[in-house]
């Protein structure tokens, strides 16, 4: 008989930590820490504060210090454990996969090829601390055994970042589908559409799906939200009538956006300035990808020429003191060389901040103040990563489940599963799929 445990992610946003289990089998999807403003924590202070998975098999022994097992199941109370785990990610964002680091030599981790892509590209440029585990990329829309209990067949969805994917999880008596971060308003609907009618021909089970926008008050976002073309025309419209600096802020993670970026770019006859980090990883997502390189596009701003880089390098300074020959690329780790470009502009116009979905998520006090110093103009836009409330339950519709799981959202409670039994688990609650 299939159980299903859940570890996190029920009323929060990311975080998901979802076990199923037969006989001495398990397959965990995702493998993630919830949302908190980029706040990093050990995995001692994960697992004490409940937010990883209980179970001391998955770990390095190190990295869980002196906590023992006794100790985690009386934090927990009764929690199922098997002989052999394996771990599923949806999507190559920090909130499914940020614990991978933590895993020891014996676990294998499969995700969809395209996101091995990107997760490789992370721990070349030490955005990531590669896992001691096995990772292994998953072609889509193939059934793939990974044991004598587990099937996994992953499908394409749209949710920004390259190869997020939905998955059916096949066991001998059930099919769980997990839709992992999906939209419908996207650059690429389309692999969206397309699954939710894959899905439609299936005799599933369970479906389980994120819930992120449910009670959102879409009143108060609307100001903000725009689609990928809009945010394009945004950045289009910024660099037409540049005067002082351009920043743009993307997570790196969402290549296809950074492609647009850059294309944009080239047909303005712009350089985009990136640190030699987020240069890496363009190099190495690009190459893999078949995209256009925009080599001579691209410079690093640092010192020296990195020589691993197809790019030239120039100082800050020097960036800076040629308003309007470059749009500056730059993400929560670099937001100080703001100060930098700022005291060297030489110039009284103002510089333009755009964001969007990019960290630190939201309002930022000290990126505000930053800005506000400098008199740096903000655009705060977002393109939406989630499906909305509407599109969810359509989708549930379509694809007609038994049931239904919802997660991933602060109201999972409110989603309208149009008379589909919907379950509501609590956080260590194991059930039985009879």
């Amino acid at each position: 008989m299939a159980k299903l445990t859940f570890f996190s992610g029920l009323n929060t946003v990311g975080g998901v930590q979802v076990l199923i289990g037969v006989g001495k089998e398990a397959v965990i999807f995702d493998f993630g820490p919830p949302v908190e403003q980029h706040v990093e924590k050990t995995l001692r202070q994960y697992l004490l504060t409940k937010k990883a998975p209980p179970l001391l098999n998955l770990y390095k022994h190190e990295e869980a210090c002196d906590i023992e097992q006794e100790s985690l199941d009386k934090l927990w109370g009764e929690i199922p454990k098997y002989e052999k785990v394996s771990i599923y990610i949806s999507h190559i964002h920090p909130d499914h996969m940020g614990l991978l680091k933590y895993l020891h030599r014996d676990i294998v981790v499969y995700m969809s090829e395209p996101s091995k892509i990107i997760y490789d590209a992370l721990v070349l440029a030490y955005q990531e601390v590669e896992s001691d585990a096995t990772i292994i990329g998953l072609p889509f829309d193939r059934d793939v055994p990974i044991s004598e209990s587990f099937t996994l067949k992953l499908s394409q969805v749209d949710h920004g970042v390259p190869g997020s994917a939905g998955v059916l999880i096949k066991t001998p008596s059930k099919t769980i589908a997990y839709t992992g971060d999906y939209k419908f308003h996207g650059r690429n609907p389309q692999w969206t559409e397309e699954t939710v009618e894959k899905w439609s021909k299936e005799d599933i089970d369970i479906l389980i799906t994120e819930t992120t926008t449910l009670k959102i008050n879409s009143d108060l976002l609307k100001p903000y939200i725009v689609t990928e073309q809009r945010l394009d025309e945004k950045v289009a419209e910024l660099i037409d009538l540049q005067n002082g600096n351009i920043y743009v802020n993307y997570l790196i993670r969402d290549i296809e956006r950074v492609y647009a970026l850059l294309k944009l770019c080239q047909s303005k006859n712009k350089k985009l300035a990136m640190s030699k980090v987020n240069g890496a990883i363009w190099a190495y997502c690009s190459e893999q990808f078949g995209y256009e390189r925009f080599d001579e596009h691209i410079v690093i701003y640092g010192e020296e020429k990195i020589s691993l880089l197809p790019y030239d390098s120039m100082t800050l300074k020097d960036i800076a003191t040629q308003v309007g020959s470059f749009v500056i690329y730059i993400d929560h780790n670099d937001l100080d060389k703001i100060i930098e470009f700022e005291s060297y502009k030489g110039c009284p116009f103002t510089s333009h901040y755009l964001h969007a979905d990019g960290w630190p998520l939201g309002t930022h006090e000290n990126l505000v103040k930053l800005l506000s110093l400098y008199g740096v103009k903000s655009h705060l836009y977002t393109t939406g990563g989630h499906a909305y409330a509407e599109a969810i339950t359509k989708a549930i519709e379509v694809i007609n489940p038994k049931k239904v799981i919802p997660l991933h959202g602060m109201t999972p409670s409110s989603l309208d599963t149009k008379g589909r039994e919907k379950i509501l688990p609590i956080k260590g609650e194991t059930i039985e799929l009879s």
